[in-house]
C-alpha cells in the first residue's frame, strides 16, 4: 500500500525551486515561527555533581562544536542551556502531515484552517509526496501544554556532533524534544523528518517523491497554467480546490481532478470530503 504526506506551502519561489530540483529544505526550530514549538526544557535533575561527572568529556565536544570555550567553571545552567541551543540550531526539521485518503476516489481529506495558515488563505499550494522510508517520519506529541523536561546528562550523551549530523537516520534519543508541540496544534497531524539545518536534500535521500499538486481554490487560473508549463517534465498531476457554497453555506473543501486545456471548468471529476 502507498503512503502519502502532505505539504502545505505558499506558491512562491523557493516552493517551485524545491520541486524544480526535486529536493526538501530543512529549517530549524529557532526560524519556526511558533515560539513555542519544541517545547522542553534541560536540567540535570536531582543529582547535579553526578551529572557533571559522567557528563564532562561529551560536554567538552559540545562546547567544541558550538566554538565555544569550555571552562571548569562554567555552570551547569550554562551548558544546559548550549545543549538546548545545539538542538534547536543544528538539527534540520521538514514539517509535514499526514491525512486520510477516499478509498474511493483517492484524495486526501485536506484541511481547510491549514490551507489558509500555511497556503497563503487559500493563494498556495498542497505537495503531495510518496514516501517509501517510513523510519525518516517522526509523529509529533500534542498530549499536554506543559513544557517537557528532560535530564542534561541523558541526552548529552546521545548528542555526538561528528557523527549524529551526519547521519540521515539522526539518533531518535536525540530528536525526542522536537517532538513537543502544545495539543492546540492537534489538528496538524504533524510529522516532521530530521536531517542537517538550512540545506536542502534530494527526494531520492529521504525516499520521497512528489506526485500530485493540489492549488488553493484563490490561485489564478494563469499561475495554475505557468505552474504546468514550468513542471511539465515532471510525473506530477496537477488539481485545483473549490469552496462548495450551498444556502449561502460555505461547505468542505470540493476537489477537482486535473483540468483540461487550461480551464477550470472541463474538470474528469470531482470529490467532496
Amino acid at each position: 500500500m502507498k503512503d502519502f504526506i502532505y505539504k502545505y506551502a505558499p506558491l512562491d519561489i523557493n516552493t517551485i525551486s524545491s520541486l524544480l530540483l526535486e529536493s526538501i529544505y530543512f529549517s530549524k526550530v529557532s526560524d519556526f515561527d511558533d515560539p513555542t514549538d519544541a517545547a522542553f526544557t534541560i536540567s540535570t535533575g536531582s543529582n547535579a555533581t553526578d551529572a557533571e561527572a559522567h557528563s564532562i568529556e561529551n560536554t567538552k565536544k559540545l562546547y567544541d562544536f558550538m566554538g565555544e570555550q569550555y571552562s571548569a567553571d562554567d555552570s551547569l545552567n550554562k551548558t544546559c542551556c548550549l545543549l538546548e541551543k545545539a538542538l534547536k540550531e543544528h538539527i534540520g526539521i521538514f514539517c509535514c502531515s499526514k491525512h486520510r485518503v477516499c478509498q474511493k476516489c483517492t484524495f486526501p481529506e485536506l484541511n481547510p484552517l491549514m490551507l489558509s495558515h500555511y497556503s497563503e488563505k487559500h493563494r498556495g499550494i498542497v505537495i503531495e509526496y510518496q514516501h517509501t522510508k517510513p523510519q525518516l517520519l517522526h509523529q509529533v506529541d500534542y498530549k499536554t501544554n506543559e513544557y517537557r523536561h528532560f535530564n542534561y546528562a541523558e541526552l548529552l550523551q546521545h548528542f555526538l556532533p561528528q557523527d549524529t549530523l551526519k547521519k540521515l537516520e539522526i539518533n531518535s534519543e536525540i530528536i525526542k524534544p522536537l517532538l513537543f508541540k502544545f495539543k492546540n496544534w492537534i489538528y496538524q497531524d504533524e510529522y516532521r523528518i530530521f536531517n542537517v539545518p538550512n540545506k536542502s536534500i534530494p527526494y531520492s535521500d529521504l525516499g520521497l517523491a512528489a506526485t500530485r499538486i493540489f492549488f488553493g481554490y484563490k490561485v489564478e487560473e494563469h499561475c495554475i497554467n505557468t505552474i504546468e508549463k514550468i513542471l511539465s517534465n515532471k510525473k506530477i498531476e496537477f488539481y485545483y480546490l473549490s469552496p462548495p457554497i450551498k444556502n449561502n453555506e460555505l461547505k468542505n473543501i470540493l476537489i477537482h481532478r486535473k483540468y483540461k486545456k487550461g480551464s477550470r471548468k472541463n474538470c474528469d471529476s470531482t470529490c467532496q470530503y
